[in-house]
């Protein structure tokens, strides 16, 4: 019985890793095979962000133009929150004055890269969403947990469907 605690800590552990890097690829799937082109900021704006928790946060909307095909769009989304679902708001930070200084990196006329999805040009993001070394790490490490799961399962497996078969009496 001890091994089967054992693997069954083990698996939950690994179970909680892979859905934890599970949860990361499908927010960064949508966008990775996008394209990119260049884009110019149109205007940057601080304000202060709704909050349901109500702490008060501050949204940097930075509303950008960007050309595909000969054809003019705008935007102002920062990126892919998760799958089919998009993140209209701002990027947000705790304080004005974080978000004062990152408005000073978007001043009107500035260049930035866009990523568009080439089936819909309108749809495109300022940053592209990423499979980072941790989230590999992450999906490496629940594997081995699950392996040892399985591992540590082996010896009450084997007891119970090997019985130890009695010796020849002499």
């Amino acid at each position: 019985m001890h091994d089967f605690s054992l693997a069954g800590a083990f698996g939950f552990i690994g179970f909680v890793l892979e859905c934890v890097a599970l949860r990361v690829v499908e927010m960064a799937w949508p966008t990775m095979g996008w394209r990119c082109t260049d884009g110019v900021v149109e205007r940057t704006s601080v304000s202060e962000a709704d909050d349901d928790y109500r702490v008060t946060s501050w949204e940097l909307r930075v509303t950008y133009i960007y050309t595909v095909n000969g054809i003019g769009y705008r935007s102002s989304r920062f990126a892919c929150k998760a799958t089919a679902e998009w993140n209209t708001r701002g990027r947000v930070f705790p304080t004005r004055e974080r978000a004062l200084a990152a408005a000073a990196r978007y001043p009107a006329g500035a260049p930035l890269t866009v990523f568009y999805d080439r089936r819909r040009p309108e749809m495109a993001v300022r940053k592209r969403t990423t499979i980072g070394r941790r989230t590999k790490y992450c999906a490496l490490a629940g594997l081995v947990f699950l392996l040892l799961a399985c591992v540590a399962c082996l010896p009450e497996l084997y007891a119970r469907y090997h019985p130890v078969l009695p010796g020849p009496d002499f």
